[in-house]
């Protein structure tokens, strides 16, 4: 579409998807449930099914309530807790080596000199990286664990990139580097979901680290694009190690977060309970009404 109305190739680009975003944010608006009990498209049993989901991991109100904490009061919450700074290095490391992806055609070209080739070849990376996404948070879930998985994946990230680094051969490196990029990639929805999982309570307080997290990590766009400079090619030896150092220190801090988690639970008021797992579990209908008017919190 270059010179398509006048208008360059690379501007029809940002065109376009940003013309995709806002379409899809206004139907979103309208298809997006706030809260399970004020979504009428859903039955009687999956609100309550829903609710219930959201009761078991004391996510913010599972009844749709609003929230008792004000922002600024909440804000205060977030940045007060040690938490929040944990997870925030966390997922700047994660995000971090994630600036990858902006260089993966550059690194493609590497191996296949045609650029179209080279091009093409960027599309099996991101395939591998959809599998990484589903096969390795799909066992977080299942086994209601978090930290490992987020440790285990950055951990075999880290392998994949010391090979990129050891090697020359660049057939080796191609396969390597889509298990790391697929690696990084299954770290990021760990490393968001860990996060609401552990500070869920009060609901403006989960709401506010997890925008916090984020806004920090994405902050990863801005230096990241220094970490791959042309007078490194072809090896790229610094962009390679400091992507190593980041997914090394992503799980080795995973491991240590999980173990203050466990060491250091929030309590509840009166310091009497201490916090149920990081993740939760579904409770069954029978044991809500047993337990009604007891609370606990990640």
């Amino acid at each position: 579409m270059d010179q398509a109305g006048g208008i360059r190739g690379w501007k029809w680009l940002f065109l376009i998807e940003g013309a995709a975003t806002i379409v899809s944010a206004g139907v979103g608006y309208y298809f997006l449930p706030n809260f399970p009990n004020t979504t009428k498209w859903l039955s009687d049993e999956e609100r309550w099914l829903a609710s219930a989901r959201l009761a078991a991991d004391d996510i913010g109100s599972a009844k749709g309530h609003g929230a008792t904490e004000g922002h600024w009061a909440s804000l205060k919450q977030c940045l007060g807790d040690w938490r929040t700074w944990v997870f925030v290095a966390l997922f700047m490391l994660v995000t971090g080596s994630q600036t990858i992806q902006y260089f993966i055609p550059t690194l493609t070209n590497l191996v296949y000199k045609d650029p179209v080739l080279a091009q093409y070849m960027t599309a099996p990376i991101y395939c591998v990286a959809v599998v990484f996404i589903l096969v390795i948070p799909f066992s977080s879930d299942l086994r209601n664990e978090r930290g490992y998985h987020l440790a285990g994946s950055m951990g075999f990230g880290a392998v994949c990139f010391a090979v990129l680094i050891a090697t020359q051969n660049r057939t080796v490196q191609y396969i390597f580097l889509c298990f790391g990029v697929g690696a990084i990639y299954a770290s990021a929805p760990l490393a968001l979901v860990w996060t609401s999982n552990v500070i869920s309570w009060p609901a403006e307080k989960r709401a506010v680290t997890q925008a916090f997290v984020n806004a920090c990590g994405n902050s990863a766009s801005i230096y990241g694009a220094f970490l791959w400079p042309k007078n490194t090619a072809p090896k790229y030896t610094m962009g390679f190690s400091v992507t190593l150092a980041m997914l090394a220190a992503c799980s080795l801090t995973a491991i240590l977060m999980k173990f203050l988690v466990a060491r250091y639970p929030y309590r509840i008021t009166g310091g009497e309970e201490e916090a149920p797992s990081e993740v939760g579990q579904i409770t069954p209908p029978y044991e809500l009404e047993k337990n009604k008017g007891t609370s606990s919190h990640v």
